[in-house]
This record gives structure tokens, sequence and C-alpha cells, in this order.
């Protein structure tokens, strides 16, 4: 587990501003926890350690094709503060979080 702090004002959700999450690795049924709000986004087939899945906004791609139908059609939201963030289903893999700090 690890904490990806979110220093804005505003929760981090996807529908209504930019989040991109990459992974890069291999995977089985590959799921990302928040736990501190407790979503969860989950992919539903396998990768290698050469694949590449990105999380842009609504939309999931393996290797730039869409996998939103092996997906659960969840999304990722992160609160402001810090977020304890969960990887299951994976070994030897990188992940980032990549969005801005929103203030009101």
């Amino acid at each position: 587990m690890f904490t990806i702090y979110n220093a804005g004002d505003i929760s981090i959700d996807p529908r209504k501003v930019d989040l991109e999450i990459t992974f890069i690795g291999n995977s089985n049924n590959l799921k990302i926890i928040n736990h501190t709000n407790d979503t969860v986004w989950q992919y539903n087939g396998s990768t290698t350690k050469s694949d590449k899945i990105v999380i842009k906004g609504i939309e999931s791609f393996k290797n730039n094709t869409s996998i939103f139908s092996q997906t659960n059609k969840k999304l990722i939201t992160l609160v402001k503060g810090n977020n304890d963030i969960e990887i299951q289903g994976a070994t030897d893999f990188t992940i980032s979080f990549d969005f801005k700090f929103y203030y009101l």
C-alpha cells in the first residue's frame, strides 16, 4: 500500500477534472483500490511486463486499445489530503498518478 497526496481543496473526480493513471507490468485481474474513499477499478484480464494500461478520465486502455468492457466500469477518485492506494493482482510493476491540484 502507498499514499497519494492531493494538496488541492477539492476531490479529483475523473468525470470532472483530469486524472491519468498509468500501470506497466505483470498482472492478472488487476485491481486498484483507494481505501480512503472505497473506490475500486478492476481489469478482468492479464498483462505482461511490457503491457501498458492507461486510465484516462473515464476511459481505460491497454496498449492504446480500449479495455472498458473488460473492467468493472468504475472509477478511482481521490479525496483532498492522503489517499491510501492498494494494488492487487500485480507483480513487478510501476504505476503513476498524474493530476493537478484544484483550489476553490
